[in-house]
């Protein structure tokens, strides 16, 4: 979705919304109210009519589901039930340039994508070439691939978007790079090099490391690091080779002191080289084998500040500093797309509301605690008294309001390791290695703590010593729960429509 994003020239904020409705559209969750769907489906519109075409595609057997087009070369009802590989070999050898047609016919291969999806990949794309009204053009396809939630099949969402003129922009960028470059050819590679490093950085966070190696070898400096910032603080910092403790530490005490001081000690956003042995105040670094630090602020094309790039004891005089900022662009975007791609994997096992581990995770961990080897095991189901009826009087801000205070009483109580918000009103716990007394206390203490911000909730609890019988705990829990919720309203009346 990043890819899709991007592609369209869309600012970063509309990631969020496209790896939301990615999810919704496999089934890592679903909605909680009906506007919530109506929004989405109007979205979902939007996002798959902005493709040239796009398609529902049953990999296992080899089918075409569903189909659209942006244009009438290809009538849908030609196209709905169709064999999927005969359809594709056929665009293949009509549109396809020669020199792409096997890279297109391996890439939609189904096998080869029930093999990527059973290896944990879940989106594929392909660049390639075709041409359309005696002309060519770049196209992306894009490969979703999920399971059937009632079914063994494995599907695949499949969107073609025009990218041409991004592509286009893409090769006119860098011909301008290459003209200003003293090195064109060697900078040129080398540009390719660390670009083809972090191109896969989002799984594998280490790139960032071995890319910024390449970067100290090629500009010969004994250390490069990148210092990040998000708004007005400082963020992250890579170095490499790594930074002992005390190296690290005499730096920090060297940076300016605020995101301010940092960008204004740079000069006309040039490149700023600090000879230690000439100035008296970086004594104590010049002591552990600093001799020069050379650093160059990044901005990008909003003319947002990024951060720094830098060199330590660089042997060369004079650094190449247009050739280390379009090398420092790739580095920031490299580590933009692994803050999308955590975020894409955290909103699949997180509760966005509460901030606690989502009905994902907690499905995912059961495995983990039925396989455990624990001396006992426990299981807590809570429910938020009057969410319904919380909603219908003061409006789902209030309601939204009652969730945060519980699920952070719960975090506070019990640790948010193993605790789940995992429908809208109710929560579950596991408790491991505890003994039985552990629970009660904290349980009255976790009401007692809600009922002074006039939060009511209703708990059920089961503790065994014999793993085996874990199925039968929670069942047990669940069901002491609902038995205790509907004392609640026996007691203080009213009662909503979901109460078992």
């Amino acid at each position: 979705w990043v890819e899709l994003t991007l592609s369209r020239s869309k600012d970063y904020s509309e990631v969020y919304q496209a790896a939301m409705l990615y999810l919704k559209e496999v089934g890592a969750f679903l909605p909680e109210t009906n506007e919530e769907r109506k929004k989405n489906l109007i979205m979902s519109d939007d996002i798959w009519g902005a493709s040239e075409y796009s398609a529902v595609i049953n990999l296992t057997d080899n089918v075409i589901n569903q189909y659209s087009s942006r244009n009438d070369s290809h009538d849908a009802k030609d196209i709905i039930g169709a064999e999927f590989t005969k359809y594709a070999e056929y665009l293949s050898e009509k549109y396809l340039l020669p020199e792409y047609r096997e890279i297109y016919k391996n890439f939609i291969n189904p096998d080869r994508l029930i093999g990527q999806f059973e290896n944990g990949n879940q989106i594929e794309s392909l660049d390639y070439k075709q041409i359309y009204k005696s002309q060519e053009r770049w196209l992306r396809v894009i490969m979703f691939l999920y399971k059937e939630k009632s079914k063994d099949n494995i599907y695949a969402r499949m969107l073609v978007h025009d990218i041409d003129k991004t592509k286009r922009q893409e090769t006119e960028i860098m011909h301008k790079y290459n003209n200003v470059l003293t090195k064109e050819l060697a900078d040129a590679n080398f540009k390719y090099e660390i670009q083809a490093q972090l191109s896969g950085v989002h799984r594998d966070p280490e790139a960032i490391n071995t890319a910024l190696g390449m970067v100290g070898k090629f500009l010969d400096a004994d250390s490069t690091f990148i210092l990040s910032v998000k708004g007005d603080k400082m963020d992250k910092m890579y170095d490499y080779p790594k930074w002992g403790g005390l190296q690290k530490e005499l730096l920090s005490k060297h940076m300016p002191p605020s995101v301010d001081a940092m960008k204004n000690s740079f000069k006309n956003r040039r490149a700023r080289y600090y000879y230690l042995a000439d100035e008296t105040e970086f004594a104590t670094l010049e002591a552990i084998g600093f001799n020069n630090i050379v650093g160059l602020p990044v901005y990008d094309n909003r003319d947002e500040f990024l951060g720094v790039i830098g060199v330590i004891n660089a042997h060369k005089t004079i650094i190449n500093e247009e050739l280390l900022r379009s090398v420092a662009l790739i580095f920031f975007i490299a580590l933009q797309n692994i803050e999308a791609y955590e975020m894409i994997n955290m909103m699949g096992t997180m509760d966005i509301l509460t901030g606690m581990k989502n009905r994902n995770s907690y499905e995912m961990d059961l495995e983990k605690y039925f396989g455990g080897k624990y001396r006992n095991i426990a299981c807590i189901y809570i429910d938020a008294n009057g969410l319904h009826e919380l909603n219908n009087e003061k409006g789902h801000d209030a309601g939204d309001k009652m969730l945060k205070t519980v699920a952070e009483t719960i975090k506070n109580t019990f640790g948010s390791e193993k605790s789940y918000r995992i429908g809208g009103d109710e929560f579950v716990i596991i408790i491991t290695d505890s003994d039985e007394d552990y629970i009660e206390p904290r349980l009255l203490s976790l009401a007692a703590t809600l009922e002074k911000e006039d939060y009511h909730v209703s708990a059920g609890y089961s503790w065994t010593d014999d793993l085996s019988q874990f199925t039968a705990v929670i069942r047990k829990a669940e069901q002491k729960m609902y038995e205790n919720k509907r004392e609640y309203y026996r007691i203080h009346g009213g009662r909503r429509s979901s109460d078992r």
